[in-house]
């Protein structure tokens, strides 16, 4: 199934009537999703556009929950519902980065929900001068997820043969994702989302690899 609703459209450049509340969302994942239903449906009349870098919406909904994890993954149909439900009066739109200052001259109100853009890296001694095996969870969580501006990364891992122990820093949610994700064969993710060179790449892993 298509990760991309129905109506998803482009920017054209066709800006609503300035007669009702507008109201501008960059961004597509859950926040920007649930701060427009709320909105909406508090106020009978005012249209929101919904602006979306990427081709495709719902933000870390895809590229930030683990791909074995298609439970999570399901709130996006919440998301279509909301699409649809408002379908007069909402409008989301692809590949679409417009400035601040443009937004202003066309919106009474912008919501800026990008989320955080920027890892946390620590300044492990050593760690500047190492091109392969050090990758913040950021960094893997959405190469593994298929997300289009992070496809380098496999450059920056180590070998499949090299990878058998792997150091995972930190208890969070995200480590004991990157830690479960490397503790399974790639036989497990086959019918996921998980991108095709994460998929090659576990499947090339030695068998002992995650034990």
């Amino acid at each position: 199934m298509s990760r991309v609703p129905s109506g998803f459209l482009r920017l054209s450049g066709t800006l609503l009537s300035k007669t009702v509340p507008r109201i501008a969302v960059l961004g597509s994942g859950p926040g920007a999703f649930y701060t427009a239903k709320y909105i909406m449906r508090q106020s009978d009349s005012t249209r929101i556009d919904m602006f979306e870098r990427l081709p495709e919406p719902f933000g870390l909904v895809n590229f930030g929950v683990a791909p074995d994890h298609p439970e999570v993954k399901n709130v996006r149909n919440e998301f279509r519902g909301v699409a649809h439900e408002y379908h007069d009066r909402f409008r989301l739109f692809a590949d679409a980065a417009p400035r601040l200052s443009t937004l202003q001259q066309h919106y009474d109100g912008i919501v800026v929900a990008t989320g955080a853009q920027a890892a946390n890296r620590l300044e492990l001694p050593g760690s500047e001068s190492v091109k392969q095996g050090i990758l913040t969870a950021r960094d893997f969580v959405s190469w593994y997820n298929g997300h289009p501006d992070f496809t380098n990364v496999t450059a920056k891992l180590p070998s499949p043969e090299k990878s058998a122990e792997v150091v995972v820093i930190g208890l969070g949610n995200v480590a004991l994702d990157v830690a479960r994700v490397l503790s399974k064969s790639a036989e497990e993710f086959v019918d996921t989302e998980i991108s095709k060179d994460a998929l090659r790449w576990l499947s090339e892993r030695p068998t002992e690899a995650g034990k």
